[in-house]
């Protein structure tokens, strides 16, 4: 494996890159939202016929959770997979998300813990970490690696490319949020917004969940086929 230190991201690359994989794969990356939350989704259709409580409101925090971290999981996979020009099998995909979960999980727990100390402190701080490790659950997924040395793995790939990510994060953010208040005009126009429907809610969660997950498995992908000249086949070869 021949290693290019020089490289650096390029951020116009990387965000038309992660719209384009996510929107050729719209149907199956929602379906897949739409399986990993299902749990939610049954929780709220009966929340809404069931007397408020907030034994039923904090369940249904965990369940949100995860199936968005299932979901991490199998996106991930799923990216990869069309970036090395192959479809991805939707039961191998939510398998994929169902067996990396518990080191999705941990490493999440752990990586967000560190940037919310961070971003207690100065707040600039914790927009760096968010950026040194913003990889490190795609390492956990496609290279079955631990919580440290997915980290580390992190740390690695994103050198040299951080502040190119976090321009990206940033734009590609913005494009969503445009996206989403155009959807939320359309929903205004056939509800009050002050009180959204349940249909609604589930369906923006549904649609938005998928969109931080194609990002950082195209920001993985085109990492490690810039810093290291890999195949793109080689990425995924755990899963063959």
């Amino acid at each position: 494996m021949t290693r290019t230190p020089t490289f650096s991201l390029r951020i116009g690359a990387l965000v038309g890159q992660a719209i384009s994989t996510h929107f050729r794969n719209l149907l199956p990356f929602t379906l897949l939202s739409a399986i990993a939350l299902g749990p939610w989704i049954a929780l709220r259709l009966y929340a809404s016929t069931a007397e408020p409580s907030q034994a039923l409101l904090w369940t249904g925090v965990v369940l949100q959770q995860l199936g968005s971290q299932i979901l991490v999981g199998a996106l991930t996979y799923g990216v990869v997979q069309h970036l090395r020009g192959e479809p991805a099998n939707l039961a191998m995909t939510v398998s994929v998300g169902v067996q990396s979960f518990l080191r999705v999980i941990a490493v999440s727990i752990v990586v967000g813990l560190i940037i919310g100390v961070g971003t207690l402190l100065l707040f600039v701080p914790g927009i760096i970490l968010m950026m040194c490790f913003y990889v490190a659950i795609p390492a956990a997924v496609l290279e079955r690696k631990g919580i440290g040395a997915s980290m580390r793995r992190s740390l690695d790939l994103t050198r040299g490319s951080r502040w190119q990510i976090f321009g990206a994060a940033i734009l590609f953010g913005l494009i969503m949020i445009g996206t989403f208040m155009l959807l939320g005009l359309v929903m205004a126009s056939t509800s009050d917004l002050s009180n959204p429907p349940l249909w609604a809610e589930i369906t923006l969660n549904v649609l938005i969940a998928p969109f931080g997950s194609t990002m950082a498995g195209v920001c993985y992908y085109m990492l490690r086929m810039g810093k290291e000249n890999v195949d793109s086949k080689q990425i995924a070869a755990v899963f063959d």
